[in-house]
């Protein structure tokens, strides 16, 4: 019964789950991006972008419509709006204040990727307060409505944050070189990054 209790023991060591999974790694990022592939970039369409500019109005106008409060960048116009986030509480403030910090120019205002991200942090909830609503049968159209707009907006999402850049940086962490770089990273911030944040 000990020996058996031991094999099991051996086999199922976490240890060597865990050297197994090591050495199954790419071992350089140029590895993993040629092990796993690059994402493609997509190039959006004239019909897809138009479809987005009227989905970023259609949000707008069905805040307005349904008497929800306006979007953050409509209260005092556009660049007393967009400084207005950094005052902002809650789920949407903290998700656009992240997003404004990821911004390479925040002196030039608002970028494509944020102005997406609002718009649609909006949509969905108009969606939300929509669904509420659904017992009345005049709200279906407004639910159509919002579900195409916040297609149109993830694709938008997509192109204008560039989300394969990201998938591509992530797939070069899923590597031995890349994972001890995440861990000396985490490691050193423990002193000064995250006490600051």
């Amino acid at each position: 019964m000990l020996a058996c209790i031991a094999a099991v023991a051996v086999e199922a060591n976490p240890l060597t789950a865990a050297l197994d999974f090591w050495n199954s790694l790419p071992v350089t990022k140029a590895d993993a991006l040629a092990k796993y592939g690059k994402a493609k970039h997509i190039e959006m369409n004239p019909t897809h972008r138009q479809a987005l500019a009227q989905a970023h109005h259609n949000v707008r106008a069905t805040r307005e419509r349904l008497g929800l409060p306006l979007m953050g960048s409509d209260l005092l116009g556009k660049q007393e709006g967009y400084d207005s986030f950094e005052s902002m509480e809650g789920f949407n403030g903290k998700i656009l204040g992240f997003m404004k910090g990821l911004q390479y120019n925040q002196a030039a205002g608002p970028g494509l990727c944020f102005n997406t991200v609002e718009s649609t942090l909006y949509a969905s909830s108009n969606l939300f307060f929509v669904l509420s609503k659904m017992y009345m049968p005049w709200y279906i159209p407004e639910v159509q409505l919002i579900i195409q707009d916040n297609i149109a907006l993830f694709g938008g999402f997509y192109h204008d944050c560039d989300m394969n850049k990201f998938f591509d940086s992530m797939t070069a962490v899923i590597s031995q070189e890349g994972m001890s770089a995440l861990g000396t990273r985490a490691m050193v911030a423990s002193k000064f990054e995250y006490k600051a944040y």
